[in-house]
């Protein structure tokens, strides 16, 4: 029989208490694990090297959601305020929704109208490895507009892409090389020319939704060269497709929704239910989201999306997706042709202030010797204006040696720091380029092909 004295109750009593409490907490951290792994599964990532889904799924986009004067053309009474509310950035104090005239909107298919008022874009020439790949390129409807795609994985599924016995499916090396032809006169209201760009996407080919970051933003200033390297990412355990506690029940299919779970899909999922739960209507344009054939459930048609959807999908991500973007996007976008001309040594415009009717051409040139670069401005009087922005240009888009920039009649400067060797010309009258003075071809295939092997030397 054992004994314990006072001192010894006191340190088993502490000695059991420290116990109860360790493993009630233990069983606490225990039991949040599993309720966090219910609702969000666990991963691991595994690099693609061993199929043709290696190849991302690529969608180009234009920044132009539609045509200006196809819109005045097909659609005269849809004017700039009806626009920006159709895509949930107009203020619902700007429209007067008690005007007889709104009964024309309910006449408007959206598929006609997506279509009709589409931007044209071209892809003028497209080779994947060594075949010429214009044909796959499809049209797609998406809530960014109708967009062209690039779906590899389709057209050999489909058994579409012709000679294929030339193309090794097997490897994670293939290259893409496209150019891509914008209509200038498609000019997005209010923005004169400013929105003549693309967003290009790549993606899974299971993804259904495009993400910003995974997106590119293409210029005719800029010949980017990417190097993509694609990874799935496998979830364990169930339940696989939930993306929080309610135990989403839709009435949604998603194509191959058993290959990949997506959380970014998950909640688009949610964001089409509340739609046609609050609106009656089911927006088809959102992705490749089909809904189950009910006959309660009707296609959205333009009154549809300006007065119900387009406030839904604005409050339910939190920001509008509109294509009439404010002042500071277009800065950033701008901000960013510049890092990227700079990072990849590509063509970069450079503009002179005062407008081509009051500036005469000037003649640039950049000369480097072992350690500083020449600038010389040809018909430009010091001090002016227009050489001071050239000359802010210059330092601004350039870093690494000195630049010393003198005009003909005039003595030397120093202005800024440059890396690399530059020679081109500048007309003020023709907004014009310094491109990198290399051999470098700039046939987009070939471009593709080096990056592609540069990335798997390193």
């Amino acid at each position: 029989m054992l004994a314990f004295s006072g001192r010894s109750k006191l340190f088993f009593v502490v000695k059991f208490c420290f116990y109860v409490a360790g493993f009630y907490y233990s069983a606490r951290v225990i039991i949040e694990n599993i309720a966090k792994y219910r609702d969000y599964p666990s991963i691991f990532t595994q690099r693609e090297d061993d199929q043709i889904s290696t190849f991302p799924k690529i969608a180009l986009c234009s920044y132009q959601m539609h045509s200006l004067w196809k819109m005045r053309k097909y659609y005269p009474q849809i004017n700039s305020t009806i626009l920006r509310t159709f895509y949930g950035s107009s203020n619902e104090r700007e429209v007067n929704w008690e005007k007889e005239s709104w009964e024309e909107f309910n006449k408007i298919n959206l598929d006609e109208f997506f279509h009709k008022t589409m931007p044209d874009i071209k892809i003028f020439h497209c080779l994947f490895d060594s075949l010429d790949c214009t044909h796959i390129w499809k049209k797609r409807k998406t809530k960014l507009g109708i967009c062209l795609e690039f779906d590899l994985y389709h057209e050999v599924e489909g058994d579409h892409f012709l000679h294929l016995s030339r193309i090794d499916l097997n490897s994670s090396e293939h290259n893409l090389g496209f150019v891509i032809g914008l209509n200038k006169s498609d000019s997005t209201y209010g923005w004169y020319g400013q929105m003549l760009g693309m967003h290009l996407y790549y993606n899974y080919y299971t993804d259904q939704v495009e993400e910003e970051s995974k997106a590119i933003s293409l210029s005719s200033q800029l010949t980017p060269i990417v190097n993509f390297k694609l990874v799935r990412n496998s979830y364990l355990g169930a339940p696989y497709r939930e993306c929080n506690k309610s135990n989403l029940q839709s009435e949604y299919k998603i194509y191959k929704q058993n290959d990949i779970y997506k959380k970014s899909t998950c909640e688009m999922r949610q964001l089409i239910d509340q739609v046609v739960k609050l609106c009656s209507c089911r927006p088809d344009y959102l992705h490749n989201f089909i809904l189950e054939d009910s006959p309660q459930v009707r296609k959205c048609n333009f009154y549809d999306q300006v007065k119900c959807v387009a406030h839904i999908i604005e409050r339910k991500e939190g920001k509008s997706h509109k294509y009439i973007i404010d002042c500071s996007v277009i800065v950033a976008y701008q901000e960013q042709l510049d890092i990227m001309a700079d990072q990849q040594n590509q063509r970069i415009a450079i503009d002179t202030e005062g407008g081509p009717r009051n500036n005469k051409p000037v003649d640039v040139t950049l000369t480097s010797s072992s350690d500083r670069i020449l600038f010389e401005a040809k018909g430009v009087p010091l001090n002016s204006p227009q050489y001071e922005t050239m000359q802010n240009d210059i330092m601004r888009i350039t870093s690494g040696k000195t630049i010393v920039g003198h005009n003909v009649n005039a003595d030397i400067q120093q202005i800024g720091k440059t890396r690399g060797d530059f020679t081109g010309v500048i007309d003020t009258q023709n907004m014009g380029s310094i491109s990198h003075s290399s051999n470098r071809s700039h046939n987009p295939a070939e471009d593709a092909r080096q990056a592609m092997n540069l990335a798997n030397q390193n």
